[in-house]
């Protein structure tokens, strides 16, 4: 019915290409017989549908500026949603639609998986609505980005919620801080101020005033820094996780069994057989460790090319170097997480709705010089 409705011509978008080369890269990793091909093929259309088909829906669905605004004010009131829920759950200390979920876990592995967010040693870690705190972080900061970037090409988009930018930017970022995970605040304090930078004269304000406030507030909150210094202390055990030492040593055997095959890697799946024999890799803390492992060098030159083409399509000439923040906090993320790979369609979403924003402003601008 989809298709009928919507002709093919008009389902061709600039992101397909991209999407296709990333897709090759795991379909052929998965012709390989140390996988059981239907378990490795039913995963990639899982994952296919779920990060990528979706968010071609939606580009196709956008059939004039009033969807696109209609689109943008509903992410707006799940992100106000997910963020309100997330300020109860940690001043309250529970979470209840997490426990609900937890209820219906279908094994006591996933069960724990869960638990292990809601009460560890660092404390509460802040996750909302959302299963991780990583996919919190990485949902509420796309979102942060994409609004950002409207509001600086855009300005008259958001004219009665301008004043409400900055509050915005605060509450989001005591959410990330709040998540008490090194691999979400380390990006957003990389990525963050170096977007602010490119933005109006106001929000290079706020970095001047947010210095000063992390002056004043350090001396309140030192312990909370052993969250961050841990991942560069090789003899830190104080925080649960991969201290620099752990990372070193899970990319040691990676590296080892990527000799074996560099170009083309040992086939999909082939981690979780590398971990039986290397209890180091349990957890291993990077998305780039399975792809060495399994997809060799031409995987990880697919993954690239996949996010190079993301940010290359016409309509962000001129604007890619505000536009790749987008991206660039994601790969940041999944760098130092690989648990996170499963939310890459928040970081496509947010560019079609860029890109969407682009091409219509493109269209009004031609025909208002043609009147």
């Amino acid at each position: 019915m989809y298709c009928i409705r919507f002709p093919v011509k008009r389902l061709v978008n600039p992101f397909t290409n991209p999407c296709l080369i990333l897709l090759c890269s795991y379909l052929f990793a998965a012709f390989f017989p140390v996988n059981n091909f239907n378990d490795s093929f039913l995963k990639i259309v899982q994952f296919a549908v779920n990060d990528l088909v979706i968010v071609h829906v939606v580009f196709a669905t956008i059939r004039n500026p009033r969807d696109l605004k209609v689109l943008i004010g509903y992410l707006s009131v799940a992100m106000l949603v997910s963020l309100g829920y997330g300020v109860f759950s940690y001043v309250t200390a529970s979470n209840p639609v997490v426990d609900f979920e937890i209820a219906l876990a279908g094994s006591q592995t996933e069960e724990m998986k869960m638990l292990s967010y809601m009460n560890t040693e660092r404390g509460i870690r802040l996750q909302s609505l959302f299963m991780s705190p990583f996919v919190f972080s990485l949902t509420i900061v796309s979102y942060l980005y994409m609004i950002l970037i409207i509001h600086f090409y855009f300005k008259s988009f958001f004219k009665k919620y301008s004043r409400y930018i900055v509050y915005l930017i605060l509450i989001i970022a005591l959410s990330v801080f709040l998540s008490n995970s090194r691999s979400t605040i380390l990006p957003f304090v990389i990525v963050t101020p170096l977007l602010l930078l490119r933005m109006p004269e106001r929000y290079r304000t706020i970095i001047t005033v947010g210095c000063v406030l992390v002056v004043l507030i350090v001396p309140l909150v030192m312990d909370k820094l052993t969250i961050i210094t841990s991942v560069f202390d090789e003899q830190s055990k104080s925080v649960a996780g991969s201290s620099l030492s752990m990372r070193g040593a899970q990319y040691a055997i990676a590296l080892n069994s990527f000799y074996e095959a560099p170009l083309i890697g040992h086939g999909l799946g082939y981690t979780s057989i590398l971990r039986t024999s290397n209890y180091d890799l349990y957890g291993a803390e990077s998305v780039w460790i399975p792809i060495l492992v399994e997809q060799g060098i031409v995987g990880v030159i697919l993954y690239l090319l996949f996010f190079t083409g993301l940010i290359a399509v016409d309509k962000f000439r001129g604007k890619r170097l505000i536009v790749m923040s987008i991206p660039v906090y994601y790969l940041l993320l999944v760098t130092m997480n690989g648990a996170v790979s499963i939310s890459l369609y928040i970081v496509f979403l947010t560019l079609v709705v860029l890109y969407k924003l682009f091409f219509y402003y493109d269209v009004w601008r031609k025909h208002k010089i043609r009147s």
